[in-house]
């Protein structure tokens, strides 16, 4: 099941502290809320969440 397997494997990269999240809006773009949570807990993160805003067509952040 591949929507299982995504979100362990998500998980995974969050959850440990060392490790940043390299890929963050395939195959779908994450909700505004999980982007801002993105860019404040790895602030060299925010280009890409920004990106990914522009993709989707957040605005707020």
């Amino acid at each position: 099941m591949p929507q299982f397997t995504r979100t362990l494997n998500a998980r995974d990269i969050m959850s440990e502290p060392d490790q940043t999240p390299y890929w963050i809006w395939h195959p779908d773009v994450p909700d505004e809320c999980i982007l801002q949570a993105l860019a404040q807990r790895y602030p060299q993160m925010l280009y890409h969440a920004a990106r990914a805003c522009a993709v989707a067509g957040y605005i707020d952040l």
